[in-house]
């Protein structure tokens, strides 16, 4: 992840003349303007994942140049109840924490997810 305002080689991945990155995760694509995606692609010969809203496929068929190197689009269904308590109850256990449902805190975080 490069800061905001880091503009060095260094930041985005260069190392003695290298690029040592192989891919950029980039959220909230949909927020890029075009100019930004070619340059991403245009600078690195990498692979990058964009995530956004649904149709962000679509906002980028109007750049065909852009739109032809998609590989594939995949829309994530929300998740269901048992499916986010099993995602959380794991990642409370990394934290050394345990889930607990019933607990007023706990139940807020489950909510606001």
């Amino acid at each position: 992840l490069v800061p905001p305002g880091t503009a060095t080689p260094e930041a985005w991945g260069w190392r003695d003349g290298r690029n040592y990155v192989e891919l950029i995760i980039v959220d909230e694509a949909e927020r890029l303007r075009p100019t930004a995606l070619e340059l991403l692609r245009d600078r690195y010969d990498i692979v990058l994942i964009l995530i956004g809203m649904p149709g962000l496929e679509k906002q980028f068929s109007h750049y065909p140049q852009f739109y032809s190197r998609v590989g594939f689009a995949h829309q994530y269904r929300p998740l269901g109840q048992d499916e986010l308590l099993f995602v959380l109850e794991r990642h409370w256990r990394s934290l050394g924490k345990t889930l607990d449902p019933d607990d007023f805190t706990d139940a807020q975080a489950i909510a606001a997810i």
